[in-house]
């Protein structure tokens, strides 16, 4: 059999944790209860690995949407079409099978457990047989597999897809690409863990970005970066209480300063370790869980904390006592930290003077400034702004007139980083200001490939073995920072492009070479800046229609109708 791309996936979750589904109808990945829990399938690392399948089967037609509290998928037996309906319930695995043409008759087959464990089940085969269009169901959970009533089933994931479907419903979208918006949103809504409100990056582990290297790494972790985003896209869309629950999430961590990730229940993410007798695919070695990063100082992530919560009040959240602590907690911290070696929210193993975390410091600073002065007038803020203004000097001390940026001060000018792209993005420098577009030009130029674009020079020694591919965060930053400045045309050109290039579930990278996914997957970030830059394309349009004045007037019509939607009672789920 071929072997199944990234890209043929869907990721299916319960609130507590998910599962990927090929288009071949295998489960491939799943851990439970919670996504940082033991994985009991993966073969999407192993092709030795455990997973549940049937026998005989080819791909016909996978779900028209990435992500959900269900998934179906149409597969071809000798028996005929067949039809499979996969779910969660109560941290079990449930499948449901029935023939479209026939008597359904194949046989599924289910390996379970022994990744850093004894084996659950081993090489178990099971025939399914029912009448011509007759639901069977399977449920497997840790103790093994048994067939079950399908019909209750049924009409439980019916309830399931209803409930989600209304999570989604009322969300302003925006005007290009909605259905890439409407994906993105799903793929938040299975990242999320309910009982807190945490959001995993991804909830795989150790998908290699570079096969055959070193570059595989564990996601299934809340970091402040991606709560963050996630709050913001959410607000930005009028989701306003599932902005605020993301934000109650950061605000329960005992110190945002402690780590730059947590675990989906706030407590301490565990030590990265190396699994042993896991054969990755194409020789990529070592598969890592836990995350080496939970140790670093990520200035970077901290500035996106304070970016959400500005973004949340603007969009008609309200900035309580706990959310104001937060920020002038950070914009404190950012006043007091040392200019020092950091790793950066790329994680760099060997810490450097990052510009990317002065940018951060900048941004909570600037955010914290501007919410004090309309939301806390009385809140002393000199040493707030004297702190900025020092940090904006420094890094446009290290900005080239021809646009270089080095990623650290004292760094050779062409080694440059698309984190400077934060700068027209957030608005360091006016949107008019010819050194912003020259350092659009120049790092666009030196990183891009097509419509991608790399993190930073993919040849340059980082501490891991081969060349990673294209970063898709950063391929949608191209984008907001083109609209950003007013280069309309540009920016919609890339998103168009990119949107074309693209599957529906996307990873953390993609190789334009051969259009292959790499990465965990489905990557939290990637989705949440698709959002991002095709907001920054709304107000790039509103600009250019009706000057700063409509975009002024726009933002108003949004906050007044975010706070009417936050007042009206909540629906219940299928009401």
């Amino acid at each position: 059999m071929r072997s199944i791309p990234l890209s043929e996936h869907r990721v299916f979750g319960d609130g507590s944790t998910a599962a990927l589904v090929r288009c071949d109808g295998a489960v491939d990945w799943w851990c439970t209860p919670r996504f940082d829990a033991s994985p009991v399938l993966w073969s999407l690392l192993d092709p030795a690995g455990a997973e549940s399948g049937y026998q005989g089967v080819e791909p016909v037609e996978q779900a028209d949407v990435p992500a959900g509290a269900t998934a179906k998928t149409t597969v071809r037996a000798a028996c005929g079409t067949i039809e499979l309906w996969d779910g969660l319930v109560d941290g079990r695995l449930v499948r449901l099978a029935r023939c479209r043409d026939g008597a359904l008759n194949v046989f599924h087959k289910l390996s379970l457990g022994g990744f850093e464990a004894p084996w659950i089940v081993r090489h178990q085969q099971r025939q399914l047989l029912a009448a011509p269009g007759a639901w069977v169901g399977l449920q497997i959970d840790v103790t093994g597999t048994r067939e079950v009533a399908a019909e209750p089933l049924r009409e439980m994931f019916r309830c399931a897809d209803e409930a989600f479907a209304a999570s989604l419903r009322g969300v302003r979208l925006p005007r290009r690409h909605v259905e890439r918006a409407e994906h993105a949103l799903a793929v938040f809504e299975v990242c999320t863990y309910r009982p807190t409100g945490a959001t995993v990056a991804s909830p795989t582990a150790s998908v290699p970005e570079a096969p055959g290297y070193d570059r595989q790494f564990d996601y299934r972790y809340a970091w402040l970066r991606d709560n963050a985003l996630a709050a913001s896209i959410a607000a930005l869309v009028g989701q306003i209480e599932t902005a605020a629950r993301s934000l109650r999430f950061l605000c329960s961590l005992d110190s945002v300063f402690a780590a730059p990730l947590f675990a989906v229940t706030g407590a301490a993410a565990p030590e990265e370790r190396e699994v042993t007798g896991v054969h990755e695919y194409d020789g990529s070695a070592p598969i890592r869980v836990g995350n080496a990063a939970k140790g670093q100082q990520q200035y970077d992530a901290l500035g996106a904390v304070v970016e959400a919560i500005s973004v949340f009040v603007r969009s008609g959240g309200r900035l309580d006592a706990d959310l104001w602590g937060l920020v002038t907690a950070i914009a404190d911290r950012m006043c007091d930290a040392p200019t020092e070696c950091t790793n950066g929210i790329w994680e760099l193993r060997d810490a450097r003077p990052l510009v990317s975390a002065d940018l951060g410091r900048w941004l909570a600073l600037d955010r914290a400034i501007r919410l004090g002065r309309v939301m806390r007038p009385l809140t002393p803020r000199r040493r707030w702004v004297q702190t900025r203004a020092a940090i904006r000097g420094r890094i446009l001390g290290a900005l080239r007139y021809d646009g270089h940026l080095p990623q650290a001060y004292g760094g050779a000018p062409h080694d440059l980083d698309a984190s400077a792209l934060f700068i027209p993005m957030f608005g360091l420098l006016d949107r008019r200001d010819v050194r912003v577009h020259r350092l659009i030009d120049v790092h666009l130029a030196a990183l891009g490939d097509g419509p991608f674009l790399y993190r930073y020079d993919p040849a340059r020694e980082d501490g891991f073995g081969g060349r990673e591919s294209a970063f898709v965060p950063c391929s949608w930053w191209a984008v907001s920072a083109l609209a950003a400045v007013g280069r309309l045309e540009e920016a919609q050109a890339r998103a168009d492009d990119l949107c074309r290039a693209l599957p529906i579930l996307i990873a953390e990278e993609f190789d334009p070479a051969d259009c292959a996914s790499r990465g965990n997957v489905p990557l939290l970030w990637s989705h949440m800046e698709v959002v991002r830059a095709l907001h920054a394309l709304d107000l790039a349009e509103l600009r250019q229609r009706g000057g700063p004045a409509l975009v002024q007037l726009s933002r108003l019509a949004e906050l007044i109708r975010a706070r009417v939607v936050s007042r009206r009672p909540a629906t219940p789920a299928g009401g």
